[in-house]
């Protein structure tokens, strides 16, 4: 049975707290000889941001890349100032979204819900008996800010389908800019075709990757919706340029990853017929893997490198093997949160970079049934949400359906292979629009809400 959480907001109160927000974050920024930069672009920032809270909740979508990347360039030392700019950017957009809604907002208290608040509950009984209580309780911390506050963002779009679709130009653009910048990177870095290409000390290829993937994912959506006018033509030729970056980082995973999603968005399409889909999709699955193995070095050389001999896999399939004994060893409670180690003389892991055998080996048989069962009904809404919004003949949502479905298989299968649970918050953050796009009567009785 669904729950209703309703969520009412005085706005002189709302108002306060904006101006406590901003008061508090000009005031971490005073050591920058900047601060006059960052005020007027803070104070732009909050004009799009009532016209457009659904820009910030974009940023936070694609990995918040743009601002690890702003605050290194402008060398910014404050600790962590790309997550506080993240919690003042989402808190800000959260409550202009209430300020609009005069009866408040409802979030549906629904399985997901509670097998995601589960899973946050099970890591924090696992540091109880971790080896390394440091960093399970980091780890559990990050969990709470990421992956949660990511799904809950998600469930405030609900029946806003217009926000949702800005939500998906906004984050396509993102990442365009971005692949921008890093052109323009690229262009002063003599080295980079012979090294994997990083824009920032503080952004890895991986997290590059991953994030350009969610923005072309996107940038799909805008295409296919928009594919009888010349935004949608606009889209389909800016894709490549944000690809590109990807294929300098010399990532595999994502760029696999990201075809294979590509291939999804086509196959999940109903109005294709199955023969088209096949062969659609055998010949866009070779000429996807020809152009990766002989337009990029760097991919070409790390594919064809036996598993044996290159150290980033090899290390890989000994924290799976690693991780797999930690879980028959203790399979019913797990070994703890953050109790995962595996010492190699040239470089020690702390997570097995599959979030399945991460919750399977610190947290026992309950964390990875909780993990797989939130996969599978994730999966489930998703499919039925195409089939529904196909059989009512609602493209718009169908495509906004089949693009969340996209995102969360594509961070799914990056979690599959790099990255520990709290570095994964997109899973999350595209399981919760699945669940905002699910089809509900609307019903609830009296009984079933919930005042906050």
């Amino acid at each position: 049975m669904e729950q209703t959480i309703n969520l009412n907001f005085d706005l002189k109160y709302s108002l306060r707290m904006i101006i406590l927000l901003e008061v508090l974050f000009l005031l971490l920024l005073l050591k920058s000889a900047t601060l006059g930069i960052f005020f007027a672009v803070f104070s732009c920032a909050l004009f799009l941001l009532y016209l457009y809270p659904e820009f910030a909740f974009a940023i936070a979508l694609t990995g918040n890349i743009i601002l690890y990347w702003f605050y290194e360039y402008i060398n910014i030392t404050f600790p962590f100032a790309a997550l506080l700019t993240y919690i003042v950017l989402c808190s800000t957009a959260t409550l202009f979204i209430f300020m609009k809604e005069a009866n408040g907002i409802n979030l549906n208290w629904n399985k997901l819900f509670t097998l995601t608040f589960a899973i946050g509950f099970l890591m924090i009984l696992g540091i109880a008996y971790s080896s390394n209580k440091g960093y399970g309780l980091s780890k559990t911390g990050l969990y709470f800010v990421f992956n949660i506050s990511y799904f809950v963002i998600a469930l405030l779009l609900k029946n806003k389908y217009r926000k949702m679709n800005n939500l998906f130009i906004f984050a396509f653009f993102i990442g365009f800019t971005f692949a921008l910048i890093c052109f323009w990177i690229a262009s002063e870095f003599v080295y980079f075709k012979f090294v994997r290409f990083s824009p920032a000390e503080s952004i890895n290829p991986i997290i590059l990757s991953r994030s350009l993937g969610i923005s072309a994912i996107c940038g799909l959506y805008v295409f296919v919706r928009n594919r009888k006018n010349i935004f949608g033509i606009l889209a389909l030729t800016l894709i490549p340029i944000t690809i590109a970056p990807m294929l300098w980082s010399g990532s595999r995973a994502p760029l696999l990853g990201l075809m294979i999603t590509f291939l999804l968005y086509y196959l999940l399409q109903p109005k294709q017929g199955i023969i088209r889909k096949i062969s659609v999709s055998t010949f866009g699955f070779l000429a996807g893997l020809f152009y990766i193995l002989h337009t990029s070095s760097h991919i070409s050389a790390r594919v064809s490198t036996p598993v044996a001999q290159e150290a980033s896999a090899a290390f890989r399939v000994f924290a799976w093997i690693q991780a797999v004994q930690d879980f028959l060893g203790s399979p019913i409670t797990g070994i703890g949160t953050g109790s995962f180690a595996l010492n190699t003389p040239w470089l020690d892991l702390y997570w097995p970079h599959n979030l399945f055998l991460e919750m399977a080996c610190e947290n026992g048989m309950i964390g990875l049934g909780l993990i797989l069962f939130f996969v599978i009904l994730v999966a489930i809404y998703g499919f039925r949400n195409i089939f529904y919004y196909a059989k009512t003949n609602s493209n718009e949502m169908l495509q906004l359906s089949i693009a969340s479905s996209c995102l969360f298989a594509f961070s799914l299968w990056n979690s599959m292979f790099s990255g520990d649970i709290a570095t994964n918050p997109v899973v999350w953050f595209s399981a919760g629009l699945i669940y905002a796009l699910h089809p509900t009567d609307g019903k609830t009785t009296a009984n079933n809400k919930m005042h906050l």
